[in-house]
């Protein structure tokens, strides 16, 4: 639908092998979109259920899903307690990078490098049409180890961007 160059589910199971297969590092599984139950192709909370039931047996006590319907403010702050952010629902990705949570967006959409460059942080958009499955993996660990001056730059970026939209509404 979104002419990706990879099966996206097997993207995603790759993307969370590679993690797992990393010592001391897990994986939190968190819905963004809770779409009507007859909606299962829009359903995040059925994709992470069918990855979570993949890896919970081979990677106990490493893999965690959030299981329930939240509100985007709820979101968020599951979000905001991760150390590192993969994402390819463009609110998550600005959940997490407001936070200054270093993040990788899977775009399907251009719309994500103008979010990510708005904060200098175009680089960590993957865009999955342009990409095969392995530079996709290639492309998240080298953006995973550069997560340390990601924050960085996004503890910078970040309070100048809530100034500015400060100042934006602040003024009339």
């Amino acid at each position: 639908m979104f002419g990706l160059k990879s099966d996206y589910r097997e993207l995603v199971y790759d993307v969370i092998e590679m993690f797992l297969k990393r010592r001391k590092v897990s994986v939190l599984l968190v819905s963004h979109v809770f779409p009507p139950t007859n909606n299962a192709v829009e359903s995040d909370s059925e994709a992470c259920l069918k990855m979570y039931e993949c890896f919970r047996k081979i990677y106990p006590g490493r893999i965690f899903m959030v299981k329930g319907e939240y509100d985007q403010g709820e979101v968020k702050y599951l979000i905001g307690l991760s150390d590192f952010f993969i994402g390819s629902r463009m609110h998550a990705c600005i959940a997490a990078i407001s936070q200054s949570i270093p993040a990788v967006g899977i775009a399907y959409s251009r719309k994500f490098y103008g979010v990510f460059e708005s904060i200098g942080v175009a680089d960590c958009v993957i865009d999955a049409g342009n990409y095969d499955k392995k530079q996709v993996l290639e492309k998240i660990e080298s953006i995973f180890e550069r997560k340390d001056k990601i924050r960085e730059n996004l503890n910078y970026a970040i309070p100048q961007v809530k100034e500015c939209v400060s100042g934006i509404f602040s003024e009339g």
